[in-house]
């Protein structure tokens, strides 16, 4: 009897020890969770705007707004525009560029909608992120898009002084719109949808005022220098092969078409459980809803044809 007793007692002894254990590594973890949260407090406005972004936003873009925020410069003011379709957040000091991006995105979005399809155009996440980064020592913007958002890294000089902008926003825009699993596919589309489309859309409701510093990007970004640039920079299985394939079907069947094919891929194509709301189609997918469109089975040799 009395060594069972003994036995219960260091039983009993052992299971306080762990308790402690247990309880003096969460108050370290506690601790450890209050240093970082001050160290977070710490960074100041500029990380808060992220934080409330992300917020809002699918969680798979935490690794993303990280790294842009990294980038940022701690000795600018971030600063945020809201409009019903997108919303751009921006360093200090570029308000004018940041209206026109605003303005041109708008506008594009309304022309994708317009000459493509009114539904297929529409983006399942609205509104879409503008991502502004300030970054002094480039000579070249860098655009992406990434999850129905827009990243965009500059400085004020090439703001101010490089051509191009109009057609690098629609043509970020574009991503938004379509995306299979063929990616020189997706820049093909990416290129004629800009050029042959949306720029000179943009060109006839904005003009040349577009810009802060006003120039005809509908004649530098839009028709004329894709077909110039065309059957320079064509081979077989490229960007621009696919961007040819888009032309073609577009001059025989209507953008509207293409739009229309969109559009089947988002419902007809799209398999019965998404679990993201950025999905990537296949590209059989979609020669099949173009020639189910149009009857017209030489859609797939044009394909085969330009290595696709």
């Amino acid at each position: 009897m009395e060594k069972k007793i003994w036995k219960i007692i260091a039983l009993m002894f052992t299971v306080l020890i762990a308790s402690l254990t247990v309880s003096v590594y969460y108050s370290h973890q506690n601790f450890m969770l209050l240093d970082e949260n001050k160290s977070l407090r710490s960074q100041g406005a500029q990380l808060n705007v992220y934080i409330e972004l992300l917020e809002d936003k699918n969680s798979n873009l935490s690794s993303q707004l990280n790294a842009l925020t990294g980038k940022l410069n701690s000795s600018f003011q971030i600063k945020r525009t809201i409009t019903p379709n997108f919303q751009i957040v921006y360093y200090y000091g570029i308000d004018e560029y940041a209206d026109a991006i605003l303005n041109v995105l708008d506008t594009a979005l309304e022309g994708f909608q317009q000459l493509f399809d009114p539904i297929s155009c529409e983006p399942s996440t609205m509104p879409i992120d503008v991502f502004i980064v300030n970054s002094p020592s480039l000579e070249y913007a860098v655009a992406r898009s990434f999850n129905y958002n827009i990243y965009i890294e500059t400085n004020n000089a090439m703001l101010s002084t490089k051509k191009g902008w109009i057609g690098l926003l629609v043509h970020e825009l574009s991503h938004i719109m379509l995306n299979v699993d063929i990616n020189a596919f997706n820049e093909g589309w990416a290129m004629y949808s800009p050029m042959v489309r949306i720029v000179d859309y943009v060109y006839r409701q904005l003009g040349d005022q577009a810009w802060p510093q006003p120039y005809n990007y509908s004649r530098y970004e839009g028709i004329e220098r894709f077909l110039d640039t065309l059957p320079q920079q064509y081979a077989p299985g490229n960007l621009w092969a696919a961007a040819k394939i888009f032309y073609e079907i577009d001059q025989k069947h209507g953008s509207h078409t293409i739009g229309s094919a969109i559009y089947k891929l988002k419902t007809e194509y799209m398999p019965w459980l998404i679990t993201s709301p950025y999905p990537k189609f296949n590209l059989s997918d979609f020669k099949d809803a173009l020639v189910n469109l149009t009857n017209d089975t030489t859609i797939y040799d044009l394909f085969r044809e330009n290595g696709f």
